[in-house]
């Protein structure tokens, strides 16, 4: 007898219960659709924000270069206008004629007297030459070489031996003189010279 009966889900389903069903069906797959499209547009958001971000990145590390380029390049620049100008500017000016304008547009003004016969001069020279180049830079200063064997020589008259050197301050006229075996004591006061005046 029991064999006879069926249980409710051996019943056949009414015509309302199949659409219900599939309703149900389609509303799922309509759902899953859904969710398969957010994550769809989530991982196209994900990867628009990753391109954007590496463009930003790529923009950032060009922006660095050119900057570092355009560093360069000013710099570049800049050491070609310093070496045309030490080019143009003299390290030291032979003394021919007019001293007064030295002693007027420059604080220091410092001299080697010499002549072509003095060995010692010749000697010493190298010396005073490397003074001169050492401060360049120094705008305030003015190195002169006068040669005491030319009619027009201010010195000749100032020392009775060479080589010597001549250190003319603030437009003073009235020099410091030193011997050329005083060139580390005068060397030693163009430095504190330069220290005072840079």
């Amino acid at each position: 007898m029991s064999g006879q009966y069926k249980t409710y889900r051996d019943l056949p389903k009414t015509e309302a219960e199949q659409q219900q069903e599939q309703k149900l069906q389609e509303q799922q797959k309509l759902q899953e659709e859904q969710k398969l499209q957010q994550q769809q547009k989530l991982q196209e958001e994900q990867k628009l924000q990753e391109q954007q971000k590496l463009q930003e990145q790529r923009q950032k590390q060009k922006e660095i270069r050119d900057r570092i380029a355009k560093r360069r390049e000013q710099q570049k620049l800049q050491e070609q206008q310093q070496q045309q100008q030490t080019q143009n500017v003299k390290e030291y000016y032979d003394l021919d004629g007019d001293f007064d304008k030295y002693l007027k547009n420059n604080r220091v003004v410092i001299v080697d007297a010499w002549a072509n016969w003095c060995g010692p001069c010749k000697k010493i020279a190298p010396e005073f030459e490397k003074l001169a180049k050492k401060y360049l830079s120094n705008k305030n200063m003015v190195f002169l070489k006068d040669d005491i064997d030319k009619p027009n020589s201010r010195h000749r008259e100032l020392t009775d031996t060479i080589p010597a050197f001549f250190i003319y301050a603030d437009g003073n006229e009235e020099p410091r003189m030193f011997k050329g075996n005083e060139f580390v004591r005068f060397a030693n006061l163009i430095q504190r010279f330069h220290e005072r005046l840079s």
